[in-house]
């Protein structure tokens, strides 16, 4: 067993690897074990290969992408974020084919200059905005710089309804008829003003609802290509300006004549 000792004593000289990982007992045990000087070398190796490197903890990293909704493109996906957080609404809610939202809507009734003979009452009206065909035909602030911002629109289809019943149940009948009329007159048709909240921009708003309109026109079209673009293709057959202006959605006249008519400062 000496001899054997002085036999690989050059062992733990000339192999540093052997002495980083192998001290002296572990040589003598592989000696005894009757491992030779290459089959100890390599096992100490193989121990030193085989212990991990030393990894200081790093925080993991995590990378936020922006998503898109299913069956979407990033744009559409981008403007329905935008609509969603500008409409001063409640219940927002935007399908493949509309926009819908609950929204709150103040009438004033009676035309005396008597305070305690007039009335207002605001009401809760749920909307189903149809995509389809949908244009913005004004936007900005009731008075300039100051007032309640809206959007005004125009499209193929609005459904309106009262969320409670009968909200007008408390007026007289008189009062009770003039709210309903002016409800008619303001809330009815393909057209109607988008309320926006006053810490959203109405610009980016009034673009979303662009984008909407043209990512549904192109839907039903079959086409992911927007209209410039297939009119860019080498394949465009051009309609007539008749033809064109025939299939373009149409914008109503917002300047309605008011000659000879009162003018009710009350009304």
């Amino acid at each position: 067993m000496l001899k054997n000792i002085f036999i690989y004593i050059p062992l733990l000289f000339c192999s540093p690897m052997a002495i980083a990982e192998c001290d002296t007992d572990t040589v003598q045990f592989y000696i005894d074990k009757g491992f030779n000087q290459d089959q100890i070398t390599q096992l100490c190796s193989a121990t030193q290969s085989s212990t991990p490197a030393y990894q200081p903890y790093q925080k993991p990293l995590v990378i936020y992408q922006e998503g898109t909704r299913q069956g979407k493109t990033a744009e559409e996906s981008r403007a329905i974020n935008v609509i969603q957080g500008g409409v001063a609404a409640r219940s927002i809610e935007i399908n493949d084919t509309t926009i819908n939202y609950i929204r709150n809507v103040c009438f004033r009734a009676g035309n005396s200059p008597e305070v305690d003979q007039r009335a207002e009452k605001c009401i809760q009206i749920a909307y189903s905005i149809a995509r389809e065909g949908l244009v913005v035909t004004n936007s900005g602030q009731a008075f300039g710089i100051f007032g309640d911002k809206s959007i005004n629109i125009v499209t193929s289809d609005i459904k309106r309804k009262h969320v409670t019943a009968d909200p007008w149940k408390q007026f007289p009948v008189n009062l009770r008829y003039q709210f309903q009329r002016k409800y008619e007159r303001k809330e009815s048709g393909n057209e109607t003003s988008i309320p926006v909240l006053h810490s959203a921009s109405v610009s980016e708003l009034a673009n979303a609802l662009r984008v909407v309109s043209s990512a549904t026109a192109n839907k039903i079209a079959d086409d992911d290509k927007s209209e410039v673009e297939r009119i860019f293709d080498e394949d465009y057959i051009a309609p007539s300006e008749d033809e064109y202006a025939a299939s373009q959605p149409k914008i109503p006249n917002a300047a309605k004549e008011k000659k000879g008519k009162w003018w009710n400062p009350f009304d």
